[in-house]
């Protein structure tokens, strides 16, 4: 994955990730959004 956004980095940078699946088992997604409470604090706009 490589992460390129001018506004907020003066270069681009990548992270490589390894994942080892099993055969037998199920790919699971899994997404909380339950007392989800950072939102307000990560407001892009702020002033």
């Amino acid at each position: 994955m490589t992460f390129e956004d001018p506004t907020v980095l003066k270069a681009s940078w990548t992270v490589t990730r390894l994942s080892i699946l099993a055969p037998e088992e199920d790919v699971k997604e899994y997404g909380c959004n339950g007392n989800n409470v950072d939102p307000p604090h990560m407001a892009v706009n702020r002033k």
